[in-house]
């Protein structure tokens, strides 16, 4: 029988021993989402620290737009506006930069703050 959290624990011990910084920025982000979804959203939110570190580093700069929205979202599923709003606004001058189509749908939901 498998203990619980074997799985997980396995996972991260892949996770930790990869090389390739896109993959673990790419998994971080997964993982955090995953821990949003589960309403845990310290863990998320740990997460996403790690993403977007290993985005900003990579100056994958869609990435961490990504990663901004995703945290933006589990500051405003524990009703931390002030946080939603500047995780938002940071990812959508990203986007606009890259004149991204996901830009109108952040500005919509920053708007939807006021």
């Amino acid at each position: 029988m498998r203990r619980a959290g074997g799985g997980r624990s396995q996972a991260l011990d892949r996770l930790k021993n990869t090389t390739d910084r896109a993959i673990k920025a790419a998994t971080w982000d997964t993982y955090g989402f995953a821990h949003h979804q589960l309403g845990r959203h310290d863990q998320a939110r740990d997460c996403y620290r790690q993403a977007l570190e290993l985005y900003r580093d990579l100056g994958d700069h869609f990435g961490e737009a990504a990663v901004l929205t995703h945290f933006g979202d589990t500051h405003h599923a524990v009703e931390k506006s002030a946080e939603s709003r500047t995780s938002w606004q940071q990812a959508l001058t990203i986007l606009d930069d890259l004149d991204h189509p996901e830009a109108a749908q952040l500005r919509a939901q920053l708007g939807n703050l006021a």
